[in-house]
């Protein structure tokens, strides 16, 4: 594991690994950012290194955390090392549970390396130390940083060309764009990346952004939200809308659910899609059953169109989510 006593951007710290990958056993490496762009990050650590383990504290049963992971980290098994990556963001963690482990870790020297993920709000909460080798995952990235990653992994230099070159008109791009294209990339045969390139790649790079700031503004109750919503609504098929609705409002409903009864593992499972701005802070403005009755709104207003009974635009339901009529 690549340390430095000083913070470093995950773009620098991922060049430096497809370089020399090396263990530091004995240590532990902190990745800070949200739990959003963390979790990306780490299902694609866990895809490109093998020989980890991984560890979820929400399976620590009536065993306290901090003990628990103790006894993980200072045993071994005939002197063998892990790496052990905590997949449970600590975010999710209450700032007393963290604050200790936190603790434990930054001071920890034992036969195994721990990763684990925060963002640098819980950080600062819960520690006033500085975080030797802390690696920071940005929200975004510049083009330069994104093509360089790209060119470092499993990507070719001509594909690489290619994005540069639809990315030009951009500063920055989503931190998942790159884990994306990593992804497609691979399965990418010579005769469709002409194709891939020129008429899918646009709509891949703008959507994904344009869908989650949509839905940012509609839980901000940004009133911007109607102008997006005229430009983006035609760009897909009524039933798409429905049902991307639909879905959105069942996982708001269900995440303040969790979050109500401090249900961290679940909260993970349904906060992919949902906008940073609601996972951290909106979430306290709504009621669960409120966003439910929503999402059978939206839900009944999809099986209206298949069955073209449909008597009203689909813009009715967002005035009503505005000015909070339905019940």
């Amino acid at each position: 594991m690549l340390r430095s006593t000083v913070t470093t951007q995950l773009p620098q710290w991922f060049l430096k690994l497809q370089q020399d990958f090396s263990i530091d056993f004995g240590k532990s490496c902190c990745f800070i950012g949200s739990a959003h762009t963390s979790s990306l990050y780490l299902s694609h650590f866990l895809k490109t290194q093998r020989s980890v383990q991984t560890v979820n504290l929400e399976q620590s049963g009536t065993i306290p955390l901090p003990c628990m992971l103790q006894d993980l980290l200072l045993t071994s098994f005939l002197g063998q090392s892990c790496i052990y990556v905590i997949k449970t963001h600590f975010d999710l963690l209450s700032d007393k549970e963290a604050e200790k482990i936190v603790s434990f870790l930054t001071s920890y020297r034992g036969p195994h390396s721990v990763i684990y993920f925060i963002s640098p709000e819980k950080l600062k909460t819960v520690t006033k130390k500085t975080v030797e080798g802390a690696v920071v995952i940005p929200d975004e990235l510049s083009v330069a940083q994104l093509c360089d990653m790209l060119l470092h992994s499993t990507v070719s230099p001509a594909l690489v060309t290619s994005f540069s070159k639809e990315l030009a008109r951009n500063e920055t791009v989503s931190i998942q764009i790159f884990f994306s294209l990593q992804m497609y990339s691979s399965v990418l045969s010579k005769t469709v990346v002409g194709d891939f390139v020129s008429v899918y790649f646009p709509l891949f790079i703008s959507q994904p952004h344009s869908l989650f700031e949509l839905s940012r503004k509609l839980f901000s109750k940004d009133k911007t939200f109607f102008k997006d919503w005229m430009l983006l609504w035609p760009k897909f098929q009524p039933v798409f809308w429905t049902s991307f609705w639909t879905d959105l409002f069942n996982r708001a409903a269900l995440y303040c659910l969790y979050r109500k009864e401090l249900q961290s593992h679940d909260m993970q499972v349904v906060a992919k899609g949902l906008p940073f701005s609601f996972l951290k802070k909106e979430w306290s403005l709504y009621e669960p059953v409120r966003l439910a009755s929503y999402a059978k709104a939206f839900y009944e207003y999809d099986i209206a169109l298949k069955s073209e009974a449909v008597q009203k635009p689909l813009d009715v339901l967002f005035i009503d989510f505005f000015e909070n009529r339905i019940k």
